[in-house]
């Protein structure tokens, strides 16, 4: 792979360095589903059961129903995002086999990227 001719690095090394986004890309999308999987897809099978007109059986509590407590939906979105920076960082230092000083804009990119999905979600 030939330089690009802004700094030292390759195409390739480039490339390679980008897969360190990856555990950061799929936390956050496993932190923005979590609204969904935890707070409303307990509900699902009495909807389900309304929208069949069942409503006597929906109401009765006959049907098994769970939602977490948004509270608790807001602690494992922001674990999943601290997770997420974590491995990130971890994965770039390991990918990039460059001392922290010079993989520091990339941290710097994420910790910013992990902020706004914090304000976003969170």
């Amino acid at each position: 792979a030939s330089s690009t001719g802004h700094g030292s690095r390759s195409r390739g090394e480039f490339l390679t360095e980008a897969y360190a986004w990856l555990p950061l890309c799929w936390l956050a999308s496993l932190s923005h589903y979590l609204d969904l999987g935890l707070g409303e897809a307990g509900l699902v099978l009495p909807r389900a059961a309304r929208t069949m007109g069942l409503a006597g059986v929906a109401e009765s509590g006959l049907l098994p129903q769970a939602a977490a407590d948004p509270a608790v939906i807001k602690f494992c979105q922001g674990g999943c995002l601290s997770l997420g920076i974590l491995l990130s960082t971890v994965l770039l230092r390991v990918l990039a086999r460059r001392p922290w000083p010079a993989i520091a804009p990339q941290v710097g990119a994420m910790t910013l990227a992990t902020v706004q999905l914090w304000a976003l979600l969170v």
